[in-house]
């Protein structure tokens, strides 16, 4: 086999089938419904003005000019509900695949906005759909299963196998491109780059990461309270994780003609991702992981269900390359995902100069995939808002439901402490808030909390104020658990009218 030959095979490793494309991309979109329109009635309290987060607190935007948001525009809570509004539209053009290029800049361009209006709720999925997003502009997202192809007029012809070019006028279902070559590494940097990240003992010689990780409240899940009990588990769960990232993406490389080694992969990785779910609070993260896997679901697959006899999903012309200036520009940003991955894993010894922080902070490409590394946190913490009302009684405005008729207690066992928050980017948020060097946004985020109670509570129920306190616990490599300590932080008064 000649060097050639080896390259050429090689990359046909990163060679994408435009219907698995078309799949992951259908997938998406419903996710960000789901995720977006459920923001929609939360728009205040996490992105505007009277909310979490208000934009005098943000020394970002001065010190960061770079880091845009089209919701530094307005902080008003009608600006942010219609945005969010007009999103959750431009999502269903994307999936649905009508004014696809267009539709895919606008989700990768508002859903940048919010997460730099608000970076402290979001997760590494968020982080993923955003990377998703803007390699997608890249590619032929909606050359099938879209209205884009409908309105073109594709019919029936053609094959699955590999077109020699992509200029040609072969029907394929395979496409390659740089842009093909950039999502599939921006996958594979997910899995190898969190695996370096995990260089303690926990992970690899002690195998008690995953009794840690159970044991941060603000994740865990009932399921993982009870997997918790039987802690001697920990050391099968933690290799076999260990183990799945390491291994099981370098399958997804394999040619198309390997349809069993890539199908392995792929189900492997979908079941530790749905694992995950099952044990730990971690949003979209699993469910964007697993949507974005698609990506790599052979032709052999499509074939057997033999959907091609269909005009609507036919084989159609292979779509052109992109231009040389935006493969150029692709190429920087790629070469700047790699670089920033570097700079994250300290062992390594890179660092992004300066003079380059322009360009991750514009296009968000820069990354790191940290999560539970290099160990979980061994130092458990959470906050209690206890709300004091005007007949004297003590609630917790966390737990805010319009199903509450009675406040809740404000103090309960810290296993359900993850349950209480009304969304999971208000748990993101209040989880970064006992860090150190975040405290000065509790009093924001503890008058969020009062006009949101006050909005619905009124006469002896109404909120006065609310008394901030911090419990912490030590998680102990003995698979046991230290004394729960107590402190109070402060306490803030509620707004005593509706700005």
């Amino acid at each position: 086999m000649t060097v050639k030959h080896f390259l050429q095979r090689g990359l046909m490793g990163v060679a994408i089938d435009l219907r698995s494309l078309a799949l992951m991309r259908i997938l998406l979109a419903l996710l960000m419904i789901l995720k977006f329109t459920a923001l929609i009635p939360h728009a205040e309290f996490l992105l505007s003005d009277l909310g979490v987060l208000p934009r005098s607190t943000m020394p970002a935007i001065a010190n960061q000019p770079w880091l845009f948001s089209l919701l530094f525009l307005n902080g008003t809570p009608l600006f942010q509900t219609s945005f969010l509004a007009i999103l959750v539209v431009f999502i269903g053009l994307f999936g649905l695949g009508l004014y696809t290029r267009v539709a895919t800049f606008f989700c990768w361009l508002m859903l940048m906005s919010i997460q730099n209006r608000n970076p402290h709720m979001v997760d590494g999925g968020g982080d993923l759909l955003r990377l998703t997003l803007m390699w997608c502009l890249f590619l032929p997202v909606g050359h099938r299963f879209s209205l884009d192809s409908w309105r073109k007029g594709y019919h029936f012809g053609g094959g699955d196998g590999p077109s020699s070019s992509n200029q040609g006028k072969t029907s394929t279902s395979l496409y390659l491109s740089l842009g093909t070559l950039a999502i599939s590494l921006q996958v594979f940097f997910v899995y190898f780059f969190a695996v370096l990240a995990k260089n303690s003992p926990e992970w690899w010689s002690l195998g008690n990461a995953t009794w840690y990780a159970l044991n941060m409240d603000y994740f865990v899940t009932d399921w993982g309270v009870w997997l918790r009990q039987w802690p001697q588990l920990s050391p099968a769960f933690t290799w076999t994780t260990l183990a799945a990232e390491t291994f099981l993406p370098f399958l997804l490389l394999f040619p198309h003609s390997r349809p069993l080694i890539k199908g392995f992969g792929i189900i492997g990785l979908m079941m530790m991702h749905f694992s995950f779910s099952c044990f730990l609070r971690l949003g979209v993260f699993p469910w964007i992981d697993m949507a974005v896997l698609c990506l790599y679901i052979p032709s052999s697959f499509w074939s057997s269900l033999g959907i091609l006899k269909r005009p609507f999903y036919g084989a159609h012309p292979v779509p052109p390359k992109n231009s040389t200036l935006v493969d150029s520009f692709l190429g920087i940003l790629l070469a700047y995902a790699l670089w920033s991955n570097l700079a994250a894993i300290p062992a390594i010894n890179v660092y992004v100069p300066d003079k380059w922080l322009w360009l991750g902070d514009s296009t968000r490409v820069s990354q790191m995939w940290k999560m539970f590394a290099p160990h979980p946190l061994k130092d458990d913490q959470w906050l209690i808002f206890s709300g004091l009302m005007a007949d004297g009684n003590r609630t917790n405005p966390v737990e805010f439901s319009q199903d509450t008729n009675l406040p809740p207690d404000p103090f309960k066992n810290p296993f359900v402490h993850s349950k209480q928050f009304t969304t999971i980017e208000e748990r993101d948020f209040a989880s970064r808030l006992s860090l150190g060097y975040n405290r000065h946004l509790i009093p924001y985020y503890a008058q969020a909390l009062c006009r949101r109670w006050n909005s619905r509570f009124y006469d002896d129920y109404k909120l006065i104020s609310i008394d901030i306190h911090q419990l912490s616990q030590l998680t102990l490599p003995t698979y046991q658990l230290g004394d729960i300590t107590h402190q109070q932080l402060m306490t803030v008064t509620c707004p005593q009218t509706a700005p």
